[in-house]
């Protein structure tokens, strides 16, 4: 019961998840407290996405006063949000481990 702000970086974000994936990001949109849009248009390639990830993460790091990060800390697409998010808010960074995916 704690409010959140959703920050997505931009639309189609989740088109690569798994149907499961993408209804709990919908879930977590619906429950958020405010929604933050990022950016207007979709990628268009890889090199697109990947830099609008990177403003994404960016604006994260700049605009958090704290921070909960699921993170399983073996997907190294998050350690630099996680480095820079920690350095950047010590205690106020929390680091969630989602549960093992079933096999």
């Amino acid at each position: 019961e704690v409010p959140y702000v959703a920050v997505v970086g931009f639309p189609g974000i989740d088109r690569n998840l798994s149907p499961a994936a993408r209804a709990r990001g919908a879930e977590a949109l619906l429950q958020a407290a405010d929604v933050v849009r990022l950016e207007r248009k979709e990628p268009a390639d890889v090199d697109a996405f990947r830099k609008a990830m990177i403003r994404r993460d960016a604006w994260l790091n700049t605009a958090a006063d704290e921070a909960v990060l699921v993170w399983d800390e073996a997907d190294d697409r998050l350690a630099r949000l996680h480095l820079d998010l920690d350095r950047r808010l010590g205690p106020g960074l929390l680091v969630l481990h989602p549960p093992p995916s079933p096999r």
